[in-house]
């Protein structure tokens, strides 16, 4: 019953939006625009309450592409005009944010926040990491292969590989040492 369920929702990502889903891939109920730029790849888990957009700004068009095994939790939102890829084997809590976009903040400007240019950068998170639950990743951020965001934090730049970041903003409090094969304290 499972597997008959999974399969359905798998067509339906295609016939409704369009994205490119690999057999193997098991998604729950949810949202996508823009479907044709957003890849899915082998056993990819997507849990339920989804929102994948890709948004037209401009020149610009995002695009969103999961790699093979990545795992979401419920309540994901990714909003894309640049580029979000999570690469192989990541493993994403529940309830968060992930957006390479903001608008312009210039208060000068009349017409609201809403009508100023987009501006941001793609974001890139790495091999295997696990972010936790309720993360914000915000524009230009590179995470990373095998690193830990802590639950409740908001990520607004680059994380280096094998590193353990929390807090608002995130900043780096351990870092892997393969000496000693154990998480070491960052000074």
């Amino acid at each position: 019953m499972i597997k008959i369920y999974f399969m359905i929702m798998r067509i339906l990502s295609w016939c409704f939006y369009r994205c490119k889903v690999e057999k193997t891939a098991k998604i729950r109920i949810g949202r996508m625009r823009n479907g044709s730029r957003i890849e899915i790849g082998k056993n990819v888990f997507i849990g339920k309450n989804y929102k994948l957009y890709v948004i037209k700004k401009g020149d610009n068009i995002g695009k969103i592409k999961l790699e093979d095994g990545v795992v979401m939790q419920e309540n994901i939102h990714m909003s894309s005009v640049f580029g979000i890829t999570i690469r192989k084997n990541t493993l994403l809590g529940s309830d968060i944010l992930i957006i390479d976009n903001n608008h312009g903040m210039n208060p000068e400007l009349g017409g609201g926040y809403h009508k100023q240019s987009v501006t941001g950068d793609e974001i890139v998170i790495g091999n295997e990491c696990w972010i936790g639950d309720k993360v914000a990743i915000l524009a230009g951020v590179k995470i990373g292969d095998k690193c830990i965001i802590g639950a409740n934090s908001t990520v607004t730049h680059n994380i280096p590989a094998y590193s353990i970041a929390v807090g608002s903003p995130a900043r780096v409090v351990k870092k892997y040492n393969f000496e000693l094969h154990k998480w070491e304290n960052v000074s």
